[in-house]
């Protein structure tokens, strides 16, 4: 499990395994999916993050506060991830 956020403390005193990556998700590394939005905020790194998450080639799961930061025009637009 790969971590992106500013909790990763807490993240890894629940979950040692976890890799924890504190800056911008286009950053973190190779991931399979994406769940962005639980515990994200409103400022303005907000819409940047789920931005960014939905400009990759994998699945996304946008939930919570990951709603206000989407582009309706954005998402009709994206093409789902290959099979």
């Amino acid at each position: 499990m790969r971590y992106v956020g500013p909790a990763g403390d807490a993240v890894l005193a629940a979950h040692p395994e976890t890799l924890v990556h504190s800056g911008r998700p286009e950053k973190a590394g190779r991931v399979q999916a994406w769940v962005v939005g639980p515990g994200l905020g409103e400022g303005p790194g907000a819409g940047v993050a789920v931005s960014e998450v939905l400009g990759t080639d994998v699945p996304v799961l946008v939930d919570a506060d990951g709603l206000r930061g989407l582009d309706a025009a954005a998402v009709r637009g994206a093409a789902p991830p290959p099979c």
